[in-house]
């Protein structure tokens, strides 16, 4: 048979030593040994030719003639993809007769030109064919067994009224979802909903070998936007914190961002302290549980007031160390320009300039050129600026008291 490894034997009978033997062996190959090993690659007859030589110079020769049969050409499907649960014919063609094999060598049928089975896993099939000469020839194939699968969705989602929700599904190779409102596409495994009430979408997903299906449903619940207030239009002394309140408005909203000319205490909080210095107006934008955006907006007026600058009108500079010094306070004050304190007369006792209100630094002690001053009472002009910038002139009387 075709491609088979021949061996070749001779029986020679001389009276002389033997010289040497040459072979033909009719393929175009040559040979000098007492046995010859060959193999054949094209189907045919070929003539081998044998000579012989002696020590004395006598030849003589002999041939054969050899026929090289082919192998059967099997045809066998190369992979065969099959549901589970069915059955399975594995047909072959192109020999005599047939020996069907399994991956481990097992003989499954002999002599059948076709395998009958109801596959339980993957394997991989052999069919040794052979001819009227006997000769062989093997062809294989894989057997993959496709199972049943599941779609992987989630069951519920939310989204804000007007906008759009990204659906993924996974499991399957090809999704029909079934026509519904508000679906970007009715194939594949991403698509986008924009919903204009709460609706259940469903998709069928397949395999790619039409052998099974599976079903999915995900709900999406449609809000709208939660109406927020954080207060009525207000009038505030510039640079006084003020609280803004909208925690008890708004249970389902699970993000605060304020935003405005302001400092706040916290951007992202319900109820933040803020304060303010010029005319601004202040914002909210509140995101509720299914993503939608309110904003709600409130305008603060600001003012400076004279009233805001605390001086007292008596202090004890005895050393005790209680009312020994007379510091200004106040809210809403910038800086304190100057504080000048005079005598009756009108002559400067005390003046310190460029100071923030409570420093006990900038404080009078009492003292009038290094020496305590007398029981009286002065007066005082105090120059102050507000937090937004106006300036103003609070003046008032003291008093010394021992």
């Amino acid at each position: 048979c075709l491609y088979n490894l021949m061996e070749i034997r001779s029986t020679i009978n001389s009276q002389d030593p033997l010289l040497g033997r040459y072979w033909n062996l009719g393929n175009g190959s040559i040979a000098t040994d007492s046995v010859v090993s060959v193999t054949y690659s094209n189907a045919g007859n070929y003539t081998v030719k044998l000579t012989v030589a002696t020590v004395n110079s006598c030849y003589d020769s002999a041939s054969k003639q050899l026929s090289i049969h082919p192998l059967p050409q099997l045809t066998l499907a190369p992979e065969k993809n099959v549901c589970q649960g069915d059955s399975l014919e594995l047909k072959a063609d192109g020999a005599m007769g047939y020996i069907w094999k399994d991956q481990y060598d097992n003989v499954l049928c002999n002599n059948c030109g076709s395998l009958k089975m109801l596959p339980q896993k993957n394997m991989a099939y052999k069919v040794v064919g052979f001819n009227e000469f006997g000769c062989t020839n093997i062809a294989s194939t894989n057997v993959h067994i496709v199972t049943p699968f599941k779609l992987t969705l989630k069951t519920a989602d939310s989204l804000c009224i007007g906008s759009s929700k990204k659906i993924n599904v996974n499991g399957a190779a090809t999704y029909t979802w079934l026509p519904t409102p508000g679906l970007s596409s009715y194939n594949g495994s991403s698509i986008y909903a924009t919903p204009a009430n709460t609706t259940t979408y469903q998709v069928i997903g397949k395999d790619a070998y039409h052998c099974f299906a599976d079903t999915a449903s995900i709900k999406l619940v449609v809000g709208r936007p939660t109406p927020i207030h954080i207060g009525n239009d207000t009038t505030v002394i510039s640079g006084t914190p003020i609280k803004l309140n909208t925690a008890n408005s708004a249970p389902d909203i699970v993000q605060w961002k304020w935003g405005g000319k302001a400092d706040y205490s916290c951007v992202y909080c319900a109820s933040p302290e803020v304060k303010v210095i010029m005319d601004e107006p202040l914002y909210c934008t509140a995101t509720n549980q299914f993503g939608c955006l309110t904003t709600d907006t409130i305008q603060v007026k600001t003012f400076c007031s004279g009233s805001e600058v605390f001086i007292p009108n008596a202090f004890t500079p005895d050393g005790d160390g209680i009312n020994d010094v007379l510091i200004v306070q106040g809210r809403g004050i910038k800086i304190i320009k100057s504080l000048r304190i005079f005598s009756r007369w009108g002559e400067v006792v005390f003046e310190k300039t460029n100071f923030v209100p409570g420093d006990r630094s900038a404080g009078w002690d009492g003292k009038i050129r290094g020496k305590q001053g007398n029981t009286d009472v002065y007066i005082y002009l105090c120059e102050a600026v507000c937090e937004r910038g106006t300036p103003f002139v609070f003046k008032g009387n003291v008093a010394i008291i021992k």
